[in-house]
């Protein structure tokens, strides 16, 4: 399906937000052992809050009760399922399959980043601790914790189009951006950097031949020519990037008193 006049307009208008997210200060990670250690101990939360866009819009597109009827566009369906087929359980990183989430946190674990601040997260949610409400009882920075409880108001809250819109625009539309650019020279870091570039590259192959234009296929036959669908998407998404730069700039702040630390030292 030919994009949309709609679609169009809406890229043309977060195109500077993208640019900002690409050009950020928080995406040159890759100068030290230091500095990736944080960026991957922190940006682990952005790789778990994904799997909460996915398992929402599992549950809005597709059938999780008993017993199925069909329900929804059929290649929604199919697109949904597509994506959690391999978030949950890719085989194209490892020698055994795999959830993208948990393989980055092996990567992170291995470099010796601090990881268990959101492991002790996941921990209280196994337990049944209303989340994100225990958040505030963490020590969770604040530009995390906003992001979070961001996603998780969307995904309470927030309409089909606006779920499938923050999904297509706001995450898949500038995953490229990042991994290409945020992770070029990782030759210091040796067996880790090669398989931190292995999973920055299944990143971007997904998201430009599979996950972005199919997204968009299904947002276009979601949302038609109905304008009002198509304000509520670009107020999700322009919310949606607005956060995520919020969430680099307090990433940026914290590796900058890295920076400060070192030149001090």
């Amino acid at each position: 399906m030919a994009p949309s006049m709609h679609s169009i307009q809406l890229e043309e208008e977060i195109q500077a937000l993208r640019e900002r997210l690409a050009t950020h200060e928080a995406m040159r990670v890759t100068r030290d052992l230091e500095r990736a250690q944080c960026f991957l101990g922190r940006y682990s939360f952005l790789v778990w809050d994904f799997m909460t866009l996915v398992g929402s819009m599992r549950e809005r597109f597709t059938r999780t009760r008993l017993p199925w009827v069909p329900v929804g566009i059929p290649e929604l369906r199919r697109l949904v399922h597509q994506i959690s087929i391999v978030e949950e359980s890719d085989e194209a990183l490892g020698e055994r399959a795999s959830s993208h989430f948990e393989t980055f946190l092996e990567i992170a674990k291995e470099l010796n980043s601090e990881t268990e601040l959101l492991e002790e997260v996941i921990r209280r949610i196994r337990l049944g601790e209303p989340y994100p409400h225990f958040l505030g009882s963490l020590d969770v920075p604040d530009y995390i914790r906003r992001f979070l409880e961001s996603t998780w108001h969307l995904v309470t809250r927030g309409s089909h189009e606006e779920v499938l819109g923050v999904f297509t625009f706001s995450r898949e539309h500038v995953i490229g951006d990042f991994w290409s650019k945020g992770m070029e020279d990782l030759s210091w870091a040796g067996e880790v950097g090669d398989r931190l570039r292995a999973y920055g590259e299944r990143h971007i192959e997904l998201s430009a031949n599979d996950h972005e234009p199919f997204a968009r296929d299904a947002l276009e036959r979601l949302c038609g020519e109905d304008r009002a669908r198509w304000g509520r998407v670009a107020d999700a998404v322009h919310q949606a990037l607005r956060v995520r730069l919020s969430f680099f700039d307090g990433l940026a702040e914290e590796l900058a008193a890295i920076d400060e630390l070192q030149e001090s030292a």
